[in-house]
């Protein structure tokens, strides 16, 4: 949403295309990662069925003047849906028959609106403004990833209608399209960056003349890729912007296999998530709308899509049942594929909000919700579109301090965690060897670990993992088994007849400690990198190796000597990047980065 800033004219037989001169920057590439050849899966879509707009994906309109505060692009209030109806101006957004509509109305209306937020109290200014409209934007943000909408414009001098992204701790936009009314087969689209985070963005502009009509139906599609931008109308490319190319301008893609050396980065590329926004502008000065422009005006949209790019279906996050018993901490909300059922001892607590959403939900004898207690059971379907995951918490009694044990029902070690769709468990004795392994989906928040009745008394090393679409908790810790029972290794709260007993266990099988000398070298690391740690006692530590995104690629117990200890790992198969080296021992835990370069 910027204007043109310096264009170069191409002349061709059928069309005119404008390109601006984009700023590219030199950047040091040891390699091009591999691509992402993945299918595009649905992930986020408005049809716009009903008659209200859908609040929980798009934010409350806002009633106000959008970002150009000077007026020197376009000049209009922008309005809310309302909830004063004897204010013409608040009818500027309307769904109905299966469409939303932006609607843009000449009309007198005096609004003030902050200028600078910065000051105390923030600076503010009042205006009269000859036309409203209307602005949305989704509440969830996107990145890599397929944009697409289905529209007709209006047609007119002075329209300025717009499907773009926005978003990010700098200046982050993809125009998708802006399309001027008086310019009605003129197709825009923009790439904004602030890179040097200086409040302003770097731009790289585009436009193609008799591209179509477009007060017309027709299907804008965005391609968002770490490579490049692709824009597409009714299926059929338009331009193509690609990120990196070589020193003498020739575009390079992912996967491409190339030479380890300087190449030249667009600036303008966007690096962070972003909202998708959708509105229906007024141009100022020369641009304005004429005595020939007809309000009001509509942009009228039939559906909008996002959808995700995965080399295999994503993680919808949807249990096929769930079975809740013997508990009185529900999580907020659950969601299965095909049932959900809670019973035998269940209760909603005073204060507490519970939702259940199931195709089917079964409340069998023994549930039940006291008084204050909201209890909310729908009848829905779950997939990628409105599911969203609980965090992943322990509950009740089962909080964990320190990576320490989480609760024992003799002989049975358990955890009860709400928002786990997968959890793995693995137990390995002094000698480093697997003495017990579990996996799974659970269906209920109570999870059965380990049976450790037959289990001999010792210090065990444990490995658990709790995960859902979106979040983890992974821990690595050590585990006190006495006489066939699992125990706390923090035994200040134990009030039984055996705490003498675990004690003097524990004071026989000391957990191991880390000292905090920590060295990692060479750092920057190419095929081979050195670790140095000290320990005070030649217990198991467990070294981790973990990439930006949290993803596990590297994982080795060894047995501690005390004092120095040096580890040499492989490197040589891990592409370049940042990474996390850990080191957990019992509830100790040590990291850093380093990097590796070729």
């Amino acid at each position: 949403m910027k204007k043109i800033l310096h264009l170069i004219v191409l002349t061709l037989t059928t069309t005119s295309v404008y390109c601006q001169q984009c700023l590219k920057a030199g950047i040091f590439l040891p390699s091009m990662p591999a691509c992402n050849n993945g299918s595009y899966y649905l992930a986020f879509e408005d049809n716009f069925d009903g008659n209200t707009l859908d609040l929980i994906k798009w934010h409350l309109p806002y009633q106000g003047v959008g970002r150009d505060f000077n007026h020197s692009n376009e000049k209009e209030w922008f309005a809310n849906t309302g909830s004063t109806p004897s204010i013409p101006y608040t009818n500027n957004i309307e769904v109905s028959n299966g469409t939303l509509k932006l609607i843009a109305r000449e009309e007198t209306v005096t609004g003030t609106f902050v200028t600078d937020w910065s000051t105390n109290p923030p600076t503010s200014q009042t205006e009269t403004f000859d036309y409203t409209s209307a602005e949305i934007y989704s509440n969830q943000e996107f990145f890599y990833g397929k944009y697409e909408i289905r529209c007709r414009l209006p047609n007119g001098k002075g329209f300025w209608p717009a499907f773009w992204t926005f978003g990010g701790q700098r200046w982050n936009e993809i125009d998708i399209f802006e399309i001027y009314g008086d310019d009605i087969d003129r197709f825009t689209c923009n790439v904004h960056h602030d890179y040097d985070g200086d409040g302003d963005s770097e731009n790289c502009n585009y436009a193609q003349n008799n591209a179509a009509d477009f007060t017309q139906w027709h299907v804008f599609t965005c391609l968002f890729d770490f490579d490049k931008i692709t824009w597409q109308i009714d299926g059929n490319t338009v331009r193509v912007f690609h990120r990196f190319s070589t020193v003498s301008g020739i575009p390079i893609s992912c996967g491409e296999n190339i030479a380890i050396g300087t190449y030249f980065q667009e600036q303008s590329y966007p690096i962070e998530s972003m909202n998708i926004i959708m509105n229906l502008s007024i141009q100022s000065g020369n641009n304005a709308p004429d005595a020939n422009t007809v309000f009001p005006n509509t942009y009228e949209i039939d559906y909008v899509r996002f959808y995700i790019k995965s080399e295999e279906p994503p993680c919808e996050g949807c249990l096929d049942h769930i079975v809740y018993e013997n508990t009185d901490q529900l999580p907020t909300i659950t969601r299965a594929s095909n049932y959900i059922q809670a019973g035998n001892n269940v209760t909603v607590k005073s204060g507490e909000n519970v939702t259940l959403k199931a195709p089917e939900i079964r409340l069998l004898p023994g549930f039940s919700t006291e008084p204050g207690a909201t209890f909310v059971a729908t009848a829905e379907d779950c997939n990628l579109l409105n599911y969203a995951d609980v965090p992943i918490d322990f509950i009740g009694s089962n909080a964990v301090d320190n990576y320490q044990v989480i609760k024992c029902i003799d002989p049975i070690y358990t955890i009860e965690a709400t928002g786990v769709l997968f959890y793995s468990f693995r137990v390995y004795n002094l000698a480093e060897q697997l003495v017990h392994s579990t996996n799974g989906t659970p269906t209920a928040n109570h999870i059965n670990l380990w049976n450790a009745i037959n289990a001999a008394t010792a210090w065990y090393s444990v490995h658990l993992e709790l995960l859902n679409c979106s979040d983890s908790d992974i821990r690595d810790y050590n585990l006190l088994v006495s006489q066939g029972s699992c125990k706390m290794a923090n035994l200040s709260d134990t009030t039984d007849n055996q705490t003498t007993a675990i004690k003097q266990d524990i004071e026989k099988t000391e957990p191991p400690t880390l000292n905090k000398e920590f060295l990692i070298y060479p750092n920057p690391a190419n095929e081979k990198l050195n670790v140095f740690y000290s320990a005070n006692n030649n217990r198991p530590a467990t070294i981790i190796i973990i990439d930006i995104n949290g993803n596990e690629l590297y994982r080795e117990q060894r047995k501690n000597s005390i004092g120095a200890n040096k580890k040499t790992i492989d490197t040589s198969q891990f592409p370049s990047g940042t990474y996390i080296l850990r080191i957990v021992a019992d509830d100790e835990k040590i990291e850093n980065k380093f990097i590796i370069t070729r």
